[in-house]
């Protein structure tokens, strides 16, 4: 019976196993053994590597990339990054990206974005997006943003949108409103955003809102960011709640806001005590908003 548990269990991993050689030999034309050693090779650097034996993981890495095993010359790439060896890294991502795998074409463009070699990291960037890989796509976003282009930049943030970034969706609504001054399409894509799952574009709409003047629509939003535990939306309600004279709600968010670390929260739950009559709590809270580098009065 033991015999036959353990086949049981091998079985998906050994089917998995020669799935993936054969996707290796369909598109290297390589001999099978030598991929076949490269995975085997592959797999034990990995077993190091969740060990934390990472010299053992490097070398066995190397071996499957001496193979050609695309993921392993990634991976000997990374841990090289990892070691702070960039000429290393780049080396190996670049082997990779020659057989035409995008995560290292992308990791080039990001080594050589932290290089300040602007021009070069676009171009890695455009070769991965140009393969479909997401991140990238958001990265040249980001690029064109910073530069003022934001043509280019809304034209790549919705290529990266359309695979399903939500980061992509979200900076989307955010060029919108704060470049282009367009708040319908600011909260089309913001809400697109928050479908996704991002609680930054919660906060965003809850601002948004507020700032057209719809408290209601500001407070949902709000409370559904500051639920997901978001702390500027605590702090936000409280700030909402102080302007309706709501003073016990104000005090609730404003603590929660504080406890998580917002020294404007702890500065307006200072000003509340302060104003109950509670000296001693209102300085402790301004005394911790001050060690915080809250030096301006937020009233």
């Amino acid at each position: 019976m033991i015999y036959k548990r353990i086949l049981y269990w091998l079985a998906p991993l050994f089917f998995s196993f020669m799935v993936i050689v054969a996707i290796h030999m369909h598109f290297s034309g390589r001999n099978p053994l030598m991929v076949c050693y490269g995975k085997i090779c592959s797999l034990v650097a990995e077993f190091y590597f969740r060990k934390g034996d990472t010299s053992c993981s490097v070398e066995w890495m190397q071996v499957a990339a001496d193979q050609g095993d695309f993921d392993a010359m990634f991976y000997v790439g990374c841990l090289h990054w990892i070691q702070k060896d960039l000429d290393k890294a780049r080396e190996w991502f670049e082997k990779a990206a020659d057989k035409g795998y995008a995560p290292a074409m992308f990791n080039l463009g990001v080594l050589y974005q932290g290089q300040g070699k602007i021009a070069i990291a676009r171009e890695w960037y455009k070769k991965a997006a140009n393969k479909g890989y997401a991140d990238a796509m958001f990265n040249l976003g980001l690029l064109h943003s910073e530069r003022g282009e934001v043509d280019y930049a809304i034209e790549w943030y919705k290529k990266a949108a359309d695979t399903g970034c939500e980061k992509a969706t979200f900076n989307l609504g955010v060029i919108h409103y704060n470049k282009q001054r367009d708040i319908l399409n600011a909260i089309e894509w913001f809400q697109k955003a928050v479908d996704q799952g991002n609680v930054d574009a919660m906060l965003s709409l809850g601002i948004l809102y507020a700032q057209q003047g719809d408290m209601d629509k500001a407070e949902k939003w709000y409370q559904k960011a500051a639920h997901q535990g978001n702390v500027d939306a605590k702090h936000n309600l409280g700030v909402l709640y102080t302007q309706q004279g709501n003073m016990d709600k104000a005090e609730e968010w404003y603590r929660k806001a504080a406890d998580q670390g917002n020294v404007y929260a702890m500065w307006n739950l200072a000003i509340v005590y302060r104003d109950k009559g509670d000296e001693d709590k209102s300085m402790q809270w301004y005394q911790k908003a001050i060690d915080l580098g809250c030096v301006s009065n937020q009233e």
